[in-house]
Parts: C-alpha cells; sequence; structure tokens
C-alpha cells in the first residue's frame, strides 16, 4: 500500500538531536522536481506520527526509550515543516490524529509485530509503519481536510 522512502531513518541515525543538515534541502529540492514535472500540482509534505503511546504501565526504560523516539519525530517534523516553508508548500501534521493510537494502545494506527526467524523478512519491513486504519484515518483524513482548505 506505501513506498517509504524513509528520510526518517537517515534522521534517526544522525544521533540524538541531532539534523542531518542536507534534509532540508533535499526535501526543497523533491518539491521543486514535482513542480517541474507537475507545475499545476497542490503539494503538501506529511509529517510523521510519534511511534509510541507512552503508558504508566511501561517499563522504566522502555518508557524512556518510546518518549526519546517520539521526540525525534517531533524533531523531524519540525525539519519537514520548515522544509515546506520554506519550498512553499503545505504541511499537514499527523500527531494528533495518531495521538492514543501509538505502539502499546489498544488501537494501534501503527503496525508492529515481533518477527521471528520463521517469518518471511518482509513482515519486518512493515514494522513502524502506518496500518490500515493509520493510513485511512489517520493520514488520508489529515491530507484531505489539508486540500479541502
Amino acid at each position: 500500500m506505501h513506498q517509504c522512502r524513509c528520510p526518517g531513518l537517515r534522521f534517526g541515525r544522525a544521533g540524538r538531536g541531532e539534523r542531518p543538515a542536507a534534509l532540508p534541502g533535499n526535501i526543497v529540492a523533491m518539491v521543486q522536481s514535482i513542480r517541474q514535472k507537475a507545475p499545476r500540482a497542490q503539494i503538501v509534505l506529511t509529517g510523521y506520527p510519534r511511534l509510541f503511546t507512552v503508558g504508566p504501565k511501561m517499563p522504566p526504560a522502555q518508557k524512556e526509550l518510546a518518549t526519546t523516539l517520539n521526540g525525534m519525530a517531533d524533531q523531524l517534523n519540525a525539519t519537514i515543516s520548515g522544509a515546506a516553508s520554506a519550498a512553499g508548500v503545505g504541511y499537514v501534521s499527523v500527531t494528533e490524529r495518531f495521538t492514543g493510537h501509538g505502539i502499546g494502545s489498544n488501537n494501534p494506527w501503527i503496525h508492529y509485530t515481533q518477527p521471528s526467524p520463521l517469518d518471511p523478512p518482509e513482515l519486518a519491513l512493515e514494522n513502524f509503519h502506518p496500518n490500515d486504519a493509520g493510513y485511512s484515518q489517520g493520514y488520508r483524513t489529515a491530507v484531505n481536510s489539508a486540500l479541502k482548505k
């Protein structure tokens, strides 16, 4: 259902609290490329959801890691939002829509399965991506709302 280019992967590897300098410029260049190919397109960039719902029953180490990773999503979203502004296109946050639907919630919109060695490798590729509800109730609803404005 999706094709992930995963700029967040490189962002996460850059280290806690650091922004890769090339990411905003790469996003602006991507938007410019789209504009050249589709000059009348209405372009909006979306952010990332916080992956985890942090709850009181989480063990402290897990809570700390989940909070750190959610914070990295917030930092990545700030970078994407700034690049969208610099490129003159809209930015759609999905953070609120996904609140209460992260991994660890009763109704997660993020796919996570602990794969076993017997599972096909493709199964692990779905982890940390939205599931069908995340795409339909999170991303699609947010983008459709933004396009109607």
